[in-house]
Formats: C-alpha cells, structure tokens, sequence
C-alpha cells in the first residue's frame, strides 16, 4: 500500500530494508541510512536524533486485526474481545475523523 501510494505522489520509494521492530528502523534512520514511512505510535519511542513528520493527507488507513492462540479463551481474551466489539463504532468513527 505504501508503494501505491508513493507512486500516486509522483515518486518510487527504494526499499532496502525492512525491518521487525520499530526501535530498530529509528536506529537506522539516526545512524542516516534512509528514511523510513512508520506509523504515528512510533513516536512514542525514545529517539532523539530522529525527527517526525506527519503526512499530508493522512488518509491512508490500514486494517486491524486482533489475533489470538487457538485454544479455549482465556476470561480476558473474551473481555477484550467484548471490549473491542462494544467501542467499534467510536474507534471506526474516530478513524473517519482523523
């Protein structure tokens, strides 16, 4: 999606690298071995020699899914799950929002 979206702006990202965790992409960034598209959370993580930028427009979303073991759910697997079907309408509204 993200090369799609590139494309749409005129340019092609070069992707080099790809990796697992977030800590590590900021690490990359810092050390200046590219740039990286991440999402907004990632800010959150200590980074002081990275700078952020939103982009604009941010209207690109992506899917969540929630994933658990294959076993019988545990009480607060099914709480969760009770949660996150109670407040769907208010998270999908705040998405439409933002």
């Amino acid at each position: 999606m993200i090369i799609r979206v590139c494309n749409e702006a005129g340019f092609s990202a070069s992707v080099e690298n790809q990796p697992n965790m977030m800590q590590t992409v900021l690490s990359l960034v810092e050390a200046e071995q590219g740039v990286s598209i991440v999402p907004a959370c990632v800010r959150n993580l200590r980074s002081d020699g990275v700078r952020f930028y939103r982009l604009q427009p941010d209207e690109v979303r992506v899917e969540v899914v929630a994933a658990w073991k294959k076993e019988t759910p545990s009480a607060a697997l099914r709480a969760f799950l009770d949660l996150i079907d109670a407040k769907a309408p208010l998270i999908r509204k705040k998405a439409e929002i933002h």
